[in-house]
């Protein structure tokens, strides 16, 4: 089915929207902790994972992901379930 093949992740147009900028200063620096927390998350995982990870964050398909890595579509949806259980 051409509609499921071309299926995309839902994610947020702008992946870190909620930590952008704003005029309170304790808003800023918590925007700027979060981001540093994501950024020793991502380093934690494989160099797989961490491409998986940055493909589906940018939207897209599982297929479109498996392609880009060579890894297979089960490959990819399991690194995906692991990187988000760590």
């Amino acid at each position: 089915n051409e509609l499921k093949k071309r299926q995309r992740l839902v994610f947020s147009q702008d992946p870190l929207e909620s930590f952008s900028s704003a005029d309170d200063p304790a808003h800023q620096g918590e925007a700027r902790e979060s981001r540093l927390e994501i950024l020793r998350e991502m380093e934690k995982l494989s160099p797989l994972r961490q491409a998986i990870v940055s493909l589906a964050a940018l939207g897209y398909s599982y297929e479109e992901i498996a392609e880009a890595t060579e890894e297979s579509v089960s490959q990819v949806k399991s690194e995906l379930f692991r990187a988000r259980r760590k």
